[in-house]
């Protein structure tokens, strides 16, 4: 066993090492335990302390709760009182009896004995309470109370603070014990460590003694050896690694001796060969150097060719040339130019102006040396002051020209440059006119791509310039091309990312702008589908609801193989309308022409066939007569029509004041329109205009026959005119049906009809509105429209007025404005009644004109006028002094003043009748009228007398 660790100086080492590890473990377990074990007695022993004090702070708190609930129970006999005093005294005597089964020292069980002893007292107090409150004897509960409860409460608080004490001085004990066993601990581990510590120093310096000298000895022979001295050499008897180690070295050393002179003769052979490989090596360095340079060539070429066969841009290109050559070949200054199309170049050194001189005179002067030499032209010359910098002689310049042609061998760009004191070699010249060949291949591939960008550009704008919406797709569905029209129809617009541009991804975005989605969508699912080679069509609107679209498909072959389908998308909204208008003029003319045409043919056939009495054939021929001019009126609408769209219709326009022919209508179909009730309201100062008449009484005639055919069940209509900047305005009012809003923007197209049941018993040709619109617009004027269904309509005409007939500044009045007063004229004389208005308008009156006496009374009424100026003699029907008594019968109007404007001569009983004192007979200055109305409103004294203003 002693020979095998004296074998091996890791072994012994190891040995050395096992040994100390064992007795550090053993002692550092112990050390460990028995710090373990103090440190579990200081635990338990503190907890258990701790346990007490817990225990002893519920006695005392208990306690004294108990205390206070007995003295609550004296003090007011409360059951609950007493409850919580039992339950105190329960809680007490279980801590007791907790703090019992503990293990107690002397002190403890002393101190538990005495609370023990006072919690029985009062235990003993309890029942005497309960019986003196049962008694009601209130002296003697609060004689114990007093006497008994505060001796009891503070020796129990005297008993717990000492226990409590003594607790605290136990644990303080506890603490300082466990701190010196502690540091007791702490100074063994130290001097073990140090025990430790030298016990080790010394096993180390036994070892490094016994390894230490030998290899002493060894390093210094090893050392003789190399410096080539005599070398002692080291006997051992040791059978470790030294021993090895000695007896190896002495045998090498010896060995070495013997082929001393041998490495001696190769030494020298050695050297000579290392001169040769020296030789070498300076020419494999030259050859690595000029290899790097190569490379770095080499690099650069690739630089310039990638970056050349990337750029699609052309000048960017012939900067990058320019950058590359000049990285490529050490020149002062260099430019390219191209001479084809725009010419373009770009330059380091040589000034836009030189260059332009170039581009300009190239093709007679260099140009055709270059086309004839078809290679390099190197010029020589001398330096100009700018160039020799700071050489005090001009020096050799030398100028060199590359032409590049295109594949078609023509001459495209011509590549110039400078060097200053050498010329250009001819290896130099040749590199340059290759490079230039693969320049020339990256600018006709700009050039065709620029070539094929525009082509692409001017083959879009074409298809977006289409007047139909165009989509390619493959035969995936996936939309490879469309044109803006197309995108504009469907308000979106998809990029050409694949994704986006899927079947179902456009095919969703179309569907959401159409109304019904279903026949297009199986239109889509069937042309991607559909291996035919037909054109498929069908038709859809779009969700705007007016625009009607075509779309029609069909396959896309190349080389015989299907490549997709183009889809267009064609606006036959026009198309349409004008089918539906057809439509509607051949169901309107054959309606409309056939109804009178029919009463024509039968009246006419009765006549022939039978005989008749006069008053029959009058009535028949009275029909025949209304059908013939309802006839007449629906040509002659066809014919104003096409000659209005054909701008060859004509207009008599004169200077005419249209008040009169407002009431000139109106006179006409109020006796026939019993049912409504028309009024004027006249609102301008100036209702001349420079118009056609006839025309304009058309518009007229139109608006209002509507306004009574569209108010079936009676109500008002309501001329009012206005002056609202340089146009007079004409609203023209009814209470009838209304319009729907979805039908207002379509009221001015030709044949147009609401359709519903209200209107279609009206009947109509559709052309009335369009006939306004043509005669305005032709006026320089317009016609507009407001309804609320069911509440009526308001067509508003605008004309420019005839500002040379105006008397008057012309003012703009709203038909609101309520700081005028408003004046009612009741009289049939429309000469009158327009001269008496204008008089007033021109005195600050607001003017409203009725020609049927119930209509005036029931609109005084609701208009709120401030005065009445009446005719007595009205024709047919109520008189002037029917109307006035009716007004003075209602509580509204009984207080409106009322000038009475007549040709008839004083009637003295009707002037006592209702009290006239004055009375005005025409004719008569008409400021008479005005200035009495005026005088009478402005006054405090309306209550609704009548006057007669004096001769």
């Amino acid at each position: 066993m002693n020979d095998y660790f004296k074998k091996s100086l890791n072994r012994q080492l190891v040995s050395f090492m096992a040994i100390i590890m064992l007795v550090i473990t053993i002692i550092g377990s112990t050390f460990v335990y028995y710090v373990s074990v103090i440190q579990s007695n200081y635990i338990a022993e503190r907890e258990v302390l701790v346990y007490k004090q817990d225990l002893a702070f519920q006695i005392d708190n208990s306690a004294n709760q108990m205390f206070i609930h007995l003295r609550g129970y004296f003090a007011f006999q409360s059951v609950s009182e007493y409850a919580s005093l039992m339950t105190q005294v329960e809680s007490v005597n279980e801590t007791i009896d907790e703090f019992n089964q503990l293990t107690l020292e002397a002190d403890e069980s002393q101190f538990i004995g005495s609370v023990e002893e006072l919690i029985s007292q009062v235990e003993g107090y309890i029942p005497q309470a309960v019986e003196l409150i049962n008694n009601n004897n209130v002296g003697e509960i609060r004689e114990m109370g007093v006497s008994d409860g505060g001796a009891l409460v503070n020796e129990l608080t005297s008993l717990t603070a000492s226990n409590l004490e003594q607790t605290n001085d136990k644990l303080a004990t506890l603490s300082s014990d466990y701190t010196v066993a502690n540091s007791t601990i702490l100074w063994l581990i130290f001097g073990l460590i140090i025990v430790f510590i030298a016990t080790l120093f010394l096993i180390l310096r036994r070892i490094f003694t016994k390894i230490g000298n030998p290899l002493q000895d060894l390093t210094l022979a090893s050392e003789q050896l190399a410096a080539g001295k005599e070398v002692h050499l080291i006997e051992t008897d040791r059978n470790d690694e030294v021993g090895i180690l000695s007896r190896t070295f002495n045998g090498m050393v010896l060995t070495l001796q013997e082929k001393e002179e041998e490495l001696v003769a190769q030494n020298e052979e050695l050297i000579s060969q290392q001169e040769e490989l020296e030789d070498q090596q300076v020419k494999l360095r030259s050859a690595f150097e000029e290899t790097q340079m190569i490379r770095l060539v080499l690099e650069k070429y690739n630089r310039f060719n990638h970056t050349i066969s990337v750029t699609l841009n052309k000048q960017e290109l012939l900067d990058q040339i320019i950058d590359h050559m000049g990285a490529l070949y050490p020149v002062e200054r260099m430019g390219f130019v191209l001479l084809q199309g725009r010419k373009q170049s770009a330059t380091r050194g040589i000034s836009d102006k030189v260059i332009e001189e170039l581009s300009e005179n190239f093709q007679d002067g260099l140009g055709v040396l270059l086309k004839e030499k078809k290679s390099c032209h190197q010029v020589k010359r001398k330096s100009s002051k700018y160039e020799q910098g700071i050489a005090e002689e001009p020096v050799d310049v030398f100028d060199l020209y590359v032409p590049v042609y295109s594949s078609t061998k023509g001459l495209m760009a011509v590549f110039c440059c400078t060097r200053v004191g050498s010329d250009f070699s001819v290896e130099e010249q040749v590199e340059l006119e290759g490079v230039m060949g693969h320049i020339s291949i990256a600018i006709e591939r700009v050039m065709l791509y620029e070539q094929t960008e525009n082509d692409r550009e001017l083959n879009q704008d074409m298809i977006d310039n289409v007047n139909e919406g165009i989509q390619f797709i493959d035969r995936d569905g996936a939309l490879l091309r469309s044109n803006k029209l197309f995108r504009d129809m469907f308000q979106f617009n998809l990029s050409l990312d694949t994704q986006c541009n899927s079947y179902d991804t456009w095919k969703k975005e179309c569907l959401k702008n159409v109304e019904k989605t279903e026949e297009l969508a199986s239109f889509f699912d069937h042309v991607l589908s559909s291996s035919t080679d037909d054109v498929l069509t069908t038709r859809y609107k779009l969700s705007d609801g007016k625009t009607m679209i075509e779309v029609y498909a069909e396959p896309v072959y190349k080389d015989d193989i299907r490549k997709g389908t183009i889809i267009v998308h064609r606006d036959i909204t026009k198309e349409y309308e004008v089918d539906q208008m057809k439509s509607e003029l051949v169901s309107t003319v054959s309606h409309e022409l056939r109804t009178p045409l029919s009463s024509i043919l039968g009246f006419t056939e009765l006549m022939i066939d039978r005989e008749l009495k006069p008053a029959r054939q009058e009535k028949y021929l009275r029909t025949i007569y209304k059908e013939t001019n309802r006839l007449t009126n629906l040509i002659n609408d066809f014919l104003d029509l096409q000659r209005m769209e054909s701008n060859v219709q004509s207009y008599n326009k004169t200077s005419f004041n249209v008040k009169e022919l407002v009431i000139e209508v109106i006179s006409k179909y109020e006796p026939m329109h019993k049912d409504h009730q028309f009024i004027i309201r006249d609102l301008a100062n100036q209702t001349f205009v420079w118009a056609d008449p006839n025309r304009i009484e058309q518009v007229l005639v139109n608006l209002v026959s509507n306004a009574v055919k569209f108010s079936p069940n009676g109500g008002h209509v309501e001329v009012v005119m206005v002056n609202k900047g340089t146009d007079l305005h004409i609203h023209v009012n009814d209470e009838g049906l209304g319009i729907p809003d979805t039908e207002i923007n379509k009221l001015f197209t030709k044949f147009h009809r609401i359709d519903n049941s209200d209107r279609r018993k009206i009947g109509g040709t559709g052309l009335g509105l369009p006939i306004v619109k043509e005669i305005m617009e032709a006026h320089g004027g317009s016609v507009s429209v407001k309804s609320e269904l069911g509440a009526g309509s308001t067509f508003i005409l605008s004309l420019p007025y005839d500002s040379q007939d105006s008397l008057l500044p012309i003012s703009s009045i709203s038909d609101d404005q309520g700081d005028r007063f408003r004046v009612a004229i009741l009289e049939d004389d429309q000469s009158l009644a327009l001269l008496l208005a204008e008089e007033l308008k021109q005195s600050g009156f607001e003017v409203h004109h009725y020609l049927n006496p119930a209509v005036a009374l029931e609109r005084i009424r609701v208009q709120q006028i401030d005065a009445v100026v009446v005719d007595l003699m009205l024709g047919e029907g109520m008189d002037g002094w029917d109307f006035i008594k009716a007004l003075k019968q209602v509580d509204e109007t009984q207080h409106v003043p009322v000038f009475i404007s007549s040709a008839l001569n004083e009637v003295r009983e009707k002037a006592k009748e209702f009290g006239v004192s004055k009375y005005l007979t025409k004719p008569y200055p008409p400021q008479e009228l005005s200035q009495v109305i005026k005088k009478t409103l402005s006054s405090d004294k309306k209550i609704g007398q009548i006057v007669m203003p004096e001769e």
